[in-house]
């Protein structure tokens, strides 16, 4: 019979309480509570539809607490409606999108602020509506920018250019000084499992991650993250990857549906994640929710 370091690579760890935040299918001892515990499989389960079928939009959150503007939906025009999620139901903000601009969203209303210095499509962003960055994407017609843009709340300045211009197109998450982007193609059609990292003022290299993948949702930050779905070779998938600031490990919770380029809870958690919107070959309105248990399972003797 294997043994557990002969299918992790490692042995059980031995702590004095249990891991946060708890990693899907990591086991160890607690030598406190002097039993063996592990962490338990997340889920992916069915939430709200959106208003309408989508995709390319806006969007960040938590699963409990999301909201999604722009897109593009499936008579290809941009839909101009901001809708919030409470965790069931998504409602209509009647907050229009500041259109080609840049804007920052109050709660109620969108305000125009600073366009960006540099006009692309398909980036990656991670922070808040006063730190935030926005990497990589694409110009006019396909050239790839390694570009990285800082928003200080009143202005935009150069960042620190990312190691190798790619779209990032979604796949970032975390804060300004704890961003992270997983995957991202090359033009012409170059699909990449890189995985960069953010300080706010430097980047470096992350896992690598399971499978080069365009377009996937993701939650978390740079050292606790979750990433799902997305565009792949020779198809889009429904796997959701768990990262620990080091090494990516698949889970086996897994989307309902394979899809790419939909919204998601940039500020969740790896417990608690939304991916809603995308297109699974035609656009999607679903959103599903992601809940990992929060206690870990203790093993007895029988």
């Amino acid at each position: 019979m294997a043994t557990y370091k002969a299918i992790k690579g490692v042995t059980i760890q031995d702590l004095s309480s249990d891991p946060s935040p708890l990693i899907s299918g990591d086991v160890w001892y607690n030598s406190t509570a002097e039993a063996i515990k592990a962490a338990p499989a997340g889920a992916w389960g069915s939430g709200g539809n959106l208003p309408s079928a989508q995709l390319g939009m806006g969007g960040g959150g938590t699963r409990d607490a999301a909201w999604v503007a722009s897109g593009q939906d499936t008579p290809g025009s941009s839909p101009t409606a901001t809708y919030h999620y409470n965790g069931t139901a998504w409602t209509n903000q009647r907050g229009t999108p500041p259109g080609a601009g840049a804007g920052e969203w109050g709660g109620s209303s969108w305000t125009s602020i600073t366009a960006m210095p540099t006009d692309r499509e398909s980036v990656a962003g991670f922070g808040t509506a006063t730190t935030a960055t926005m990497c990589g994407g694409t110009t006019f017609p396909t050239v790839d920018s390694a570009v990285v843009e800082s928003w200080n709340g009143t202005s935009w300045s150069p960042g620190t250019s990312m190691p190798a211009a790619k779209l990032a197109s979604s796949g970032g998450c975390g804060l300004e000084t704890t961003g992270l982007i997983v995957g991202g193609a090359q033009h012409p059609a170059i699909f990449l499992d890189t995985v960069n990292e953010y300080n706010g003022t430097s980047w470096a290299a992350g896992g690598t991650y399971p499978t080069a993948t365009l377009g996937s949702g993701t939650a978390g930050s740079s050292s606790a993250a979750l990433s799902f779905g997305g565009n792949t070779t020779p198809g889009r998938t429904t796997a959701t990857n768990q990262y620990d600031g080091a090494v990516w490990t698949t889970i086996s919770g897994v989307l309902t549906t394979a899809r790419n380029s939909g919204g998601s809870s940039k500020n969740g958690t790896t417990g608690s994640a939304l991916m809603f919107g995308g297109t699974t070959g035609s656009n999607s309105n679903a959103t599903e929710e992601f809940a990992l248990a929060t206690s870990a399972v203790t093993f007895t003797a029988s």
